[in-house]
């Protein structure tokens, strides 16, 4: 099992004050609200990781305002991360841009990209986490459909950030 707390060691020493206080929340819903270039994205994808590697094997869900921003924000700070942890794309990570799906083999975890562009396409899936990138952006449906995806049954412990 070490090896399923090694990357997320590497990850949580590059948190600034506020962000290791979102990390270390206990609350079933958590959220981080600072002001532009306060590094939500940053603490939000970490805590995406943190969540894959507890609920290991088990999907969940980060959910951008859309595919579009996802690419340019979300996608690319989780593979800046993933890669400053010491694993390699393609070799240790993948990223599926057509199924908008990260398969993280260290630790089996698969994410999730969603786009809040349309909330009722949330629907369906049964998650072990979810996170939601700029949610005061986005219609509050987005949040509605992610509250609901939570329901796992086999996740040790369903987050929402």
């Amino acid at each position: 099992m070490a090896t399923l707390e090694i990357p997320y060691h590497c990850v949580s020493n590059r948190m600034l004050p506020h962000q290791r206080q979102f990390h270390r929340s206990q609350a079933a819903v958590n959220a981080l609200v600072t002001g532009y270039g306060g590094g939500k994205t940053h603490a939000g994808v970490q805590q995406a990781i943190k969540l894959s590697i507890v609920n290991h094997g088990l999907p969940g869900m980060y959910v951008s305002p859309s595919y579009r921003i996802a690419k340019r924000t979300i996608v690319m700070t989780f593979m800046e991360i993933l890669d400053s942890a010491g694993l390699r794309y393609k070799r240790d990570y993948f990223y599926n841009k057509n199924e908008h799906e990260f398969r993280i083999k260290p630790w089996n975890g698969t994410i999730w990209i969603g786009s809040g562009d349309d909330p009722d396409a949330l629907r369906g899936p049964n998650l072990a986490w979810a996170g939601i990138d700029e949610p005061f952006i986005q219609d509050r449906g987005v949040y509605e459909q992610m509250l609901a995806r939570v329901r796992h049954p086999q996740a040790p412990s369903g987050n929402c950030t």
